[in-house]
């Protein structure tokens, strides 16, 4: 009967009952649907736990959304949500580079550099990886206006792709129109 069970959680439940169990197939049925509904219970709950990080949560985003006070946008892609919510977590404090800096890179748009330019109450942001202007780019400026203090000024940098770039990878222009590459595509080629 051992052999027939489904899952093994089963096999285990059944290994813990005396021997003589193990050739009944009415105690393999009984723990056969146990170990059915103990695995629902152990998936449901590992669901429930996976809210709890804003990193995997899924459903409950709104929760941490509403708890943080930021709006709740379900037309927005999860990991856009979850930059939201994490620079939110991040801004809390004294407005030091280190927490700007946190709070920029929560967004996934690579990493910034933050130049602070005291002298004109400035603070310049500017991206070192990606090239382009981000498409979060609104809600990442809404985030760092939450955090920098009013009186300093934002001013952003964007990588942008020139004639030069395209030269120093040899690459021309005839190559480029035969891969038939969306912007996103080719900037990634590039």
């Amino acid at each position: 009967m051992k052999d027939q069970l489904t899952s093994p959680r089963a096999q285990t439940m059944m290994d813990y009952l005396p021997e003589y169990y193990g050739t009944s197939a009415i105690m393999g049925a009984i723990i056969d649907q146990q170990s059915a509904e103990l695995d629902k219970l152990y998936q449901t709950l590992d669901e429930v736990l996976k809210q709890y990080f804003v990193q995997t949560a899924t459903w409950g985003l709104d929760l941490w959304e509403m708890e943080l006070g930021l709006p709740v946008r379900y037309q927005l892609p999860d990991n856009e949500r979850r930059g939201f919510i994490l620079s939110r977590i991040r801004g809390i404090g004294t407005a030091t580079r280190s927490t700007v800096e946190q709070v920029a890179e929560s967004f996934g748009n690579g990493s910034m550099d933050i130049i602070e330019d005291f002298q004109a109450y400035r603070i310049i942001v500017r991206f070192a990886e990606k090239t382009g202007i981000p498409s979060n780019i609104q809600d990442l400026q809404t985030a760092l206006r939450e955090v920098v203090p009013a009186h300093l000024d934002i001013q952003y940098e964007f990588n942008h792709l020139t004639w030069d770039n395209l030269e120093s990878k040899r690459v021309t222009w005839d190559t480029i129109e035969k891969l038939q590459l969306t912007w996103d595509q080719f900037q990634e080629y590039l």
